[in-house]
C-alpha cells in the first residue's frame, strides 16, 4: 500500500512548502473500499452500514533499506463481523480518525465478498506502506 489520496499529496505540500499545520489526526485507522480510486483526487469508496467501522492499527518502527522506507502492522486488525448484508471489499485505506476525517493511503486487496456472520482481518504485518 504505497498509493497516496489527492488529500495526503496536498498535506504534504502544505505542510513542508507552506509551514501549515497537518489536519486533524488522532491515530491510524484502517477501513474497508468496496470502490478503488482510479486517480488520487477520486472519492474513496468505503463501506457503509451492517456492522462495519473502521479499526485502529499498530505499527512497528519504520524501516530503511537500499533507499526505501517503509512501516508494517506489527498486530492483526479484526473487523466486527457483517450483520445484515454483505459486501465485497477490493481495497483498504489508513485514515486519520475513527469516523469522519480524511483517508490518506490506499491500497488494493484481493477481493473478497463477505457474507452476514463474515468477519474481515488483515494478519499482522500484512499492510506496509513504502516510500521510495
Amino acid at each position: 500500500m504505497a498509493n497516496f489520496t489527492g488529500f495526503a499529496e496536498d498535506e504534504i505540500l502544505d505542510f513542508y512548502i507552506l509551514g501549515n499545520a497537518i489536519a486533524s489526526w488522532t491515530a491510524p485507522h484502517l477501513a474497508l473500499l468496496t470502490v478503488l480510486p482510479a486517480d488520487p483526487l477520486d472519492t474513496i469508496t468505503e463501506v457503509s452500514g451492517s456492522g462495519y467501522a473502521r479499526e485502529t492499527t499498530s505499527w512497528a518502527a519504520i524501516s530503511v533499506s537500499g533507499g526505501v522506507t517503509s512501516i508494517t502492522t506489527n498486530a492483526a486488525v479484526t473487523f466486527d463481523v457483517v450483520t445484515s448484508s454483505a459486501y465485497t471489499v477490493k481495497g483498504v485505506a489508513i485514515f486519520g480518525a475513527l469516523t469522519g476525517g480524511n483517508p490518506f493511503f490506499w491500497g488494493s486487496v484481493a477481493e473478497v465478498t463477505l457474507n452476514v456472520n463474515d468477519q474481515y482481518v488483515v494478519a499482522s504485518g500484512n499492510i506496509t506502506i513504502t516510500l521510495q
